[in-house]
């Protein structure tokens, strides 16, 4: 399945961003130190949320230790999204990219939104971010596996406007994006007084 031209626009500036409903966020790479902030985060997502993220039922305890968990690998970048509303610090979600040093130019990429920011842009924010970062260190293709039934995942893979296929292999959808180049996704100076189109998701 090919990738139609995506005429979103998202305003950007370093590591922040606005997204689709007006919020500001930044993204900031994840530390050992943020444990029970992402636990927080993690304690108010819905069982569906958790198992269409790591594929299966599991708990906040576990989420949290895979998302910090040490990683071997050459390649890796995990990034938070935070916002200062309610609260100071108040994470909206978590994305990453791994790379095997097996195969050092594709990486594997996932995301994990809280439930009341789906739909507004967070994880196609987090998806060009990790992008950018991973091509400049080689990396030429990402991969994901996602549920059949996790269809605005796809949605935002699809809509990023990489070139994108998805087959569907052993009763999971097997997502692979080529990110070697910028996406037909216009990025405006977060500055910009323009009018703004929406994220797609």
């Amino acid at each position: 399945m090919s990738t139609p031209t995506s005429s979103a626009r998202m305003t950007v500036d370093g590591k922040s961003g606005r997204l689709r409903d007006g919020t500001v966020v930044q993204l900031l790479p994840v530390q050992s130190t943020d444990r029970d902030r992402i636990f927080e985060f993690l304690r108010h997502l819905s069982k569906d949320s958790l198992s269409l993220r790591f594929l299966r039922p599991v708990g906040p305890e576990t989420a949290a230790a895979e998302i910090l968990l040490p990683s071997a690998a050459r390649q890796r970048l995990s990034l938070l999204v935070e916002t200062d509303q309610p609260h100071p610090g108040t994470i909206l979600a978590h994305g990453e990219y791994i790379s095997a040093d097996s195969e050092p130019t594709r990486a594997e990429v996932a995301f994990l939104v809280a439930d009341d920011h789906q739909g507004v842009g967070v994880a196609t924010l987090l998806l060009l971010h990790l992008a950018r970062h991973a091509r400049n260190v080689g990396v030429q293709f990402f991969d994901a596996i996602v549920l059949p039934e996790n269809s605005s995942m796809i949605d935002v893979f699809v809509g990023a406007g990489f070139p994108c296929s998805v087959v569907m292999r052993d009763g999971l959808e097997q997502v692979s994006l080529d990110i070697t180049r910028e996406p037909r996704t216009e990025i405006l100076p977060y500055e910009s007084e323009g009018p703004r189109a929406r994220l797609r998701a």
